[in-house]
């Protein structure tokens, strides 16, 4: 998602042709002009923005991996006591 932000985008939607009572005026609008402009242009603009994100977004999945990796091994390591625990009940019973 924050590497999308570095690629154009055009949104179209319906509020100018609600907004504009002319059928003439709708497609002959200055502002679907900057509309568009604004979309392409954004990128370029907001570049140290969308690195900053950018950056954030890695960071994050960084934690979201150690922490699992994290609760991998705990678990792990719960299964092993366990099994241990296991096998010393057992060879007390006999």
């Amino acid at each position: 998602m924050a590497k999308a932000n570095f690629y154009p985008s055009l949104t179209i939607s319906a509020a100018r042709g609600i907004a504009e009572t002319n059928l003439t005026d709708l497609f002959n609008a200055p502002a679907i002009v900057w509309n568009i402009f604004g979309g392409i242009a954004q990128p370029i603009f907001s570049n140290g923005l969308n690195r900053q994100r950018l950056i954030a977004a890695r960071a994050d999945q960084a934690e979201a991996l150690a922490s699992f990796q994290k609760t991998l091994l705990l678990a792990g390591g719960e299964v092993v006591n366990g099994g241990e625990s296991f096998n010393s009940t057992a060879q007390q019973r006999q």
